[in-house]
């Protein structure tokens, strides 16, 4: 199979998708500093908590509302509203006129559109695909995302402190062209008998309620989720935990010579590089990854590359020593690209077709679990040793294999079944 069998939708999503991540990611992640340098860190940690529930409500309204009136009328609505919000994010940090807090608004209206937009293109990919098509589609969603990442982010972070209101304008045309290939490019894929539901929409948020307790009624889903959860949790906290113990004591390191000179690194330095190798490890391997893994059976690729990742982070939440530490992110990523694809591809057979949006929408909440777990961490981290941490990190990835290795009898059955 190969990028251009795939149906219309996904293509024109994947290339959407890799330039307006390139742009955003240029703009997003560096806007805590953005936030921080006007309002404090205390505040910036408030705001930024908002902009999570907003995104979690938001992603839940979201996932409800396309199950029941379509995939495509709501995405549109979403990537107007995303245009709407870096419009205004442009004029408040323009020459001519600077408002924090209508940025602030126009980065939560981001987040809130986002929410909306994220279980409707999800459950359009489902729509449109087949299940052994599923595992290739996000292998390359998967290259793509990391790759306009590792490109976004050099880009941003040389221009955001000095060219912050050109950097929102070519976001403002970005969503104008992604609002337009989305309206008159992305068909339908899911249209459902709005007459035979008018019942259950007159519930309203009963109805919504309702739905989701479905979703939570569903024993192997929720396992999934909460195994996802503890998977993700292992990665974040090189962004949480792990960074902040190696920036606190990590001595310096002599690392290499280069050319009859010494490299050396501090914490900081550290973390820098572990990001830069993970990334830069994700774009080289994940097609390579596919070409000669191809062959081993789902389950045996998911608990062996789940294995190597948990391992590796577990390792990494330890260790202070520069060349053990690079390691250990080199065997991270190895099982990083071999475990993603796989578990998004069995997480695309669980969802009943008449419901994808709900489901994709409650998935969301393992990234927020985890996130949470990952924060967690920090707060006990300054009470803990190292060892004792890593060893938690370990337990968490090993709790979400073992639940994993209970469901996939289920799994493999709901792939047999699904469409």
């Amino acid at each position: 199979m190969k990028f251009r069998d795939f149906h219309p939708n996904i293509q024109i999503r994947i290339i959407i998708s890799f330039f307006g991540g390139l742009m955003s990611v240029m703009v997003i992640p560096l806007m805590s500093v953005y936030f921080s340098q006007r309002l404090g860190a205390g505040m910036t940690g408030f705001l930024l908590f908002l902009n999570v529930v907003a995104g979690l409500v938001s992603g839940f309204c979201g996932g409800y509302i396309s199950d029941r009136i379509g995939r495509k009328r709501l995405m549109v609505i979403a990537e107007a509203g995303i245009l709407a919000s870096y419009a205004l994010a442009a004029a408040s940090n323009s020459p001519w006129f600077e408002s924090v807090w209508l940025t602030y608004v126009s980065i939560l209206g981001v987040n809130v559109c986002w929410g909306i937009f994220g279980p409707s293109s999800d459950a359009m990919i489902l729509d449109v695909s087949r299940p052994e098509e599923r595992k290739y589609i996000y292998t390359i969603q998967y290259w793509s995302h990391n790759l306009s990442s590792a490109i976004g982010g050099m880009i941003g972070a040389l221009l955001f402190q000095d060219y912050l209101f050109e950097l929102l304008l070519a976001l403002t045309a970005m969503g104008i062209l992604s609002t337009a290939a989305t309206l008159f490019l992305i068909r339908e894929t899911f249209s459902p008998e709005l007459a035979a539901r008018k019942q259950e929409q007159a519930a309203g948020w009963r109805d919504l309620l309702r739905s989701y307790r479905m979703v939570l009624a569903d024993r192997t889903f929720v396992f999934f989720v909460t195994a996802s959860m503890l998977f993700i949790s292992v990665e974040f906290h090189l962004g949480n935990y792990v960074s902040v113990r190696l920036a606190d004591s990590m001595p310096v390191q002599h690392v290499a010579d280069w050319f009859g000179r010494s490299i050396s690194m501090d914490g900081f330095a550290m973390i820098g590089a572990l990001r830069t190798e993970n990334t830069l490890l994700v774009v080289l391997l994940s097609l390579l990854a596919r070409q000669l893994l191809g062959r081993i059976r789902d389950s045996h690729m998911l608990y062996g590359g789940l294995a190597l990742y948990v391992c590796g982070y577990a390792f990494i939440s330890y260790s202070d020593r520069a060349w053990p530490l690079l390691i250990a992110m080199l065997i991270a990523t190895l099982g990083e690209v071999v475990y993603v694809p796989v578990q998004q591809a069995f997480l695309g057979d669980i969802p009943p077709k008449e419901s994808r949006s709900t489901y994709m929408a409650f998935y969301g909440l393992s990234f927020q679990g985890a996130w949470m777990i990952s924060s967690l961490m920090v707060m006990i981290g300054g009470l803990l040793q190292a060892g004792v941490i890593g060893l938690l990190v370990l337990s968490c990835g090993a709790g979400g294999i073992l639940m994993m290795v209970a469901i996939m009898r289920e799994l493999r059955q709901r792939r047999a079944t699904a469409e």
